[in-house]
């Protein structure tokens, strides 16, 4: 044809260099002559368009379209290449009418355009296979990874994240509501794969299914500092019964704490809430429900009370045991063996005569009876009825500074046992 043409119309040619050569070329002016030279020969020259982000070509089909064949994913990769190979080859021998060739950067591809889309996906459908435009995975969509994490409980109990049988209990359940219930679901890509979701959508029928199990999922908050969880309540929560101080102490504290944080629990359940903290979901009660707390509280005639700091201008028993006395006219020795015992004995008397002279402090997670300042006046007045006298003044008691090295081997009296 280029030979003939040359011969027949040299007019459409021109000589130009090429490198080292002189060639013949059709300049772009005389084309619209040489293709209706062509046709004569009905022959057409076909001037492809470039290919377009929509256009679905093998290399796509390949590894980037989603399919799905009787319900099951044919996944991406070497491992089903030749699966997917088989599909478009026969479609392309079947049915050319869907394919366009389209210009690349270094050659010419069939691809099956947008307007063909939907007469592709009818002819897969003929094998049994789907084309499934999954959308993204979400973050508040639950997938099995997700799920296999999520707080649970069964009947009422936790299925804490190390029991052995975790796993287990949980893939029984998933499996069977995808089972038994496939709306639940839809699939999505996650990278290179698709995965069963449940999207957020459809958390509460799965709820309630998962209740037909006697399961919970338990989308609990983090702890914060103002709930009260056992441990707080055991340790760091000051209480006072019948009037006397159940001691942080105490050998038995943990007996008496115990029965009155359980009774709570078994009556009162609204009055807590779970939270996490680090791995463990606990029982806790939130500060909005601290006043029913501390009403029901009073049932058992105890007290939650919350006790100001020490200050440095407290008198306490340890300020008292160091303070140089005299009775009657005489001094008490600082060394003498009896000096604990007597002034043991006048401490205890001043509170049981006069406990308005003292008020409850914390220190740590201790509880004691000072003197503050502003009834020291009192207290001294009372010691000279009982012809006890302080042999230094009160600026100088106030001035001085308990040490840990110097703690007396008696423990400082509060209102039980008095």
């Amino acid at each position: 044809i280029w030979e003939k043409a040359l011969e027949e119309y040299p007019e459409f040619f021109i000589k130009t260099k090429a490198k080292n050569f002189t060639v013949n070329i059709i300049p772009e002016e005389n084309m619209d002559d040489f293709k209706a030279y062509l046709k004569t020969y009905n022959i057409e020259i076909i001037d492809y368009r470039e290919k377009l982000a929509t256009d679905l070509c093998w290399n796509d089909f390949s590894y980037k379209i989603s399919l799905a064949q009787n319900g099951k994913t044919i996944h991406t990769g070497a491992k089903n290449k030749q699966i997917r190979k088989s599909i478009w080859e026969k479609t392309l021998e079947k049915h050319p009418d869907f394919f366009t060739l389209v210009k690349t950067q270094n050659s010419n591809k069939y691809v099956i355009p947008e307007e063909n889309f939907d007469n592709f996906k009818a002819y897969l459908k003929t094998f049994g296979i789907e084309i499934t435009d999954y959308r993204e995975k979400l973050s508040t969509d639950l997938s099995w990874n997700e799920f296999y994490k999520t707080p649970l409980s069964q009947n009422g109990k936790t299925i804490q994240l190390d029991y052995k049988n975790k796993k287990q209990i949980r893939k029984s359940i998933w499996k069977k509501a995808l089972s038994e219930h496939p709306e639940f679901f839809i699939k999505v890509k996650t990278g290179i794969h698709n995965k069963d979701i449940i999207p957020k959508e459809n958390m509460d029928v799965f709820k309630a299914y998962l209740k037909t199990f006697g399961v919970e999922i338990n989308d609990y908050r983090e702890k914060l500092s103002t709930d009260i969880s056992w441990h707080d309540f055991l340790y760091k929560t000051t209480l006072d019964q019948n009037g006397k101080t159940i001691p942080t102490r105490s050998s038995d504290k943990e007996q008496k704490r115990k029965y009155i944080w359980d009774n709570t629990f078994k009556e009162h359940p609204e009055f807590f809430v779970k939270a996490k903290t680090g791995n463990l979901t606990i029982d806790i009660i939130p500060e909005e429900n601290f006043d029913n707390f501390k009403t029901y509280l009073k049932t058992f005639e105890v007290e939650i009370t919350d006790y100001q700091e020490k200050l440095t201008t407290d008198f306490g028993w340890q300020e008292f045991y160091k303070t140089p006395l005299a009775q009657n006219g005489k001094t008490i020795p600082a060394a003498s063996k009896d000096k604990e015992q007597i002034k043991k004995s006048i401490w205890e008397k001043t509170f049981k005569e006069h406990p308005e002279f003292f008020v409850k402090r914390k220190s740590g997670s201790r509880t004691f009876n000072v003197i503050p300042e502003e009834n020291m006046e009192n207290f001294i007045a009372y010691l000279n009825t009982q012809s006890i006298s302080i042999k230094t003044s009160k600026e100088e008691l106030l001035k001085k500074s308990f040490h840990k090295n110097s703690t007396p081997p008696f423990t400082p009296p509060t209102n039980e046992g008095m």
